[in-house]
């Protein structure tokens, strides 16, 4: 039998499930509905969902078959009227029989002293409290890794593609103590003090716009698209029953997946890239070390770590920038998360070969997270928003190489402010010596010029005084001949002579 499509809605009085059958038999089908149970078969479809709360089948009870959306509609009435049926968009989790939310673990009685109810899980668990993993001696083939930790052996068989999928070489030999050692050794081989100061020292206008995006426009609605729908679908349903400890790492290692999708989100701009599964892989020390986090502060700490070395935007504002989308989501509840999962999915399935985390961990991390109380949730949310991480947690000395940083770059700046200073002062100086040049240069022409006016008033004098004796001897002459020239030549002639002398001394003659 075929599960088909289909989608729960809910209104005052009536659950409203449509059913996508094309190929259904219509005289055939068969709908029946009582108590939290509801069921729909015609051959070849079989489809079986469990509610939150009662229906029942009355006069206001219906089913119709839609010809254009080749399919059924069928309203299922509330037996109480008002009554909110909870994760109606959790399809695969209304797919699980009640019944098995029952079923006691053979091992129950090993926890029959710390046996919990589950609604209490989520306000009991201390999200801060540190706790230890096994050590070497207890592991002696290697620790179990995976959702809730319920794989063993898996990488033994995929040895091939083992250094495709994760960074851990040959991680059923080795204890999770061992695994959590040597990822923190390789992440301080891999830090680039270069790349991490260049990224925060020359911020571009692409980092710019990653930091300035808000979260909600990052993540959009919590609609889930068709492909996400039939995603669901096709998980296989199952239940979870964790003790207090295994809930504990399953909630760190939502964590830790979410913070990587979060930034694989904002520096995307909320559009994805053909890298988006190798970036969420990388960053998730979960999917990428197998890591089993022992607190949520450790946790978040890993996170930001693994953010400031691998990915291409390495800076600390964006790392707190992302730990604050993170909150956002889990504050914004389970829908977003759902979808966020789905996504992760949709995203390693696309990124051969790491499709092989999605059966470690995401297909199981997404029907427990459909099934989780809401305290768990919230409980994780409230951690968050008190949580602060330094850059003294992350252990990078990133204190110290910012401030190496600095006291180069004001040393550099002080250089360069020296030498412009030098330059300036050498142009400074050769203006000086152009101006003196040419002023000594125009002092030479004035001072040639002032020579050839002294000596042309000097000649102008020497004329002069020429003139001035000339004058005077010949008035001495007039003075001395005067009679004779008058008598000896006649008064004619005498007359003339006298008048061109006159000219020659204007104003000395009277």
């Amino acid at each position: 039998m075929l599960t088909p499509r289909f989608t729960v809605s809910q209104e005052e009085d009536v659950v409203i499930i449509e059913i996508e059958a094309p190929f259904a038999h219509v005289k055939d089908t068969e709908v029946f509905m009582e108590g939290n149970l509801f069921t729909f078969h015609s051959s070849p479809y079989y489809l079986r969902l469990h509610f939150s709360g009662c229906i029942v089948e009355n006069e206001k009870a219906s089913a119709k078959f839609d010809a254009d959306k080749r399919g059924f509609v069928v309203h299922a009435p509330k037996v109480n009227s008002g009554e909110h049926f909870e994760n109606l968009d959790m399809l695969t989790s209304l797919l699980l029989p009640k019944g098995e939310r029952n079923v006691h673990k053979n091992i129950e009685e090993i926890y029959a002293e710390v046996e919990n109810d589950e609604d209490d899980v989520g306000t009991d668990i201390d999200w801060f409290v540190s706790q230890e993993m096994p050590g070497e001696d207890v592991v002696s083939c290697g620790s179990r890794y995976g959702f809730a930790n319920k794989h063993l052996g898996v990488f033994t068989r995929l040895q091939s593609e083992l250094s495709e999928v994760v960074d851990v070489q040959d991680p059923d030999a080795k204890s999770a103590v061992q695994r959590s050692a040597e990822r923190k050794s390789q992440e301080q081989k891999d830090f680039d003090d270069n790349h991490y100061l260049a990224d925060m020292f020359e911020e571009d206008e692409s980092l710019a716009h990653v930091l300035d995006m808000k979260s909600p426009a990052l993540f959009g609605p919590n609609d889930l698209d068709q492909e996400q729908k039939d995603l669901m679908l096709n998980l296989k349903p199952k239940f979870f029953k964790l003790d207090p400890p295994e809930m504990r790492e399953a909630g760190l290692a939502l964590v830790d997946v979410m913070f990587a999708f979060c930034y694989e989100r904002r520096t995307t701009v909320g559009e994805g890239s053909v890298e988006s599964g190798w970036c969420i892989s990388k960053l998730s020390s979960s999917l990428s070390w197998l890591e089993r986090h022992t607190s949520l502060k450790e946790t978040v700490v890993t996170c930001m770590r693994r953010s400031l070395c691998y990915p291409l935007y390495r800076n600390w504002r964006l790392s707190c920038q992302v730990l604050d989308d993170l909150h956002w989501l889990f504050r914004a509840g389970r829908k977003h998360l759902v979808k966020a999962l789905l996504q992760v999915h949709q995203m390693l399935l696309e990124s051969e070969p790491r499709y092989i985390l999605n059966q470690l961990y995401i297909d199981d991390m997404c029907m427990w997270l459909q099934q989780v109380d809401e305290p768990v949730i919230s409980g994780l949310s409230d951690a968050l928003q008190v949580l602060t991480v330094t850059k003294e947690d992350v252990g990078l000395d990133l204190v110290e190489l910012e401030a190496a940083a600095g006291l180069v770059l004001a040393e550099t700046q002080s250089q360069q402010k020296d030498l412009a200073d030098t330059m300036g002062g050498l142009a400074l100086d050769s203006d000086d010596s152009e101006d003196s040049e040419s002023s000594s240069d125009s002092d030479d022409d004035s001072s040639s010029s002032d020579s050839e006016e002294t000596d042309s008033e000097d000649t102008d004098t020497d004329s002069e005084d020429d003139i001035k004796s000339r004058g005077e001897d010949g008035t001495s002459a007039k003075s001395e001949h005067g009679d004779d020239m008058k008598g000896g030549h006649g008064d004619a002639n005498s007359e003339n002579e006298t008048n061109d002398k006159g000219t020659c001394i204007t104003g000395d003659g009277r």
